[in-house]
């Protein structure tokens, strides 16, 4: 059902979703294309002001990643842009995420200003 989910919002934002594994206890990878384009003005003063940002690739990491964060920043060094997204708020689960080189430490339900905030930013340092 998630998956499901995730596409019907996704191709109703004009973009695309592929989802890949190589096997049981393999992982699995789930490419995610959206279309960027130019800001719009809101309709009324309760819509949220869409944030232009340049194309980029982003690997948001959800819930158990700390080793994964660790070895993807230890060979891409800053080039990568590393988000983790779980539903523990605990200063020990951001503690951790920052030391294993995580940007961005986002507590579910992630809401849409970290969202454009964290994704304004660009990569590590910025």
């Amino acid at each position: 059902m998630g998956l499901t989910l995730a596409r019907t919002v996704i191709e109703l934002h004009g973009g695309t979703i592929i989802a890949q594994s190589e096997g049981p206890g393999r992982g699995s990878e789930f490419v995610v294309r959206l279309p960027v384009g130019a800001p719009v003005e809101p309709a009324g003063p309760d819509d949220r002001r869409p944030v232009a940002i340049e194309a980029r690739q982003i690997l948001l990491v959800e819930d158990d990643g700390y080793e994964v964060g660790r070895r993807i920043r230890a060979g891409l060094g800053s080039r990568a842009l590393l988000v983790a997204l779980t539903a523990h708020d605990l200063e020990e689960d951001r503690r951790r995420s920052t030391e294993t080189g995580f940007d961005a430490h986002l507590v579910k339900p992630a809401s849409y200003e970290d969202l454009t905030h964290i994704l304004g930013r660009g990569r590590r340092g910025d």
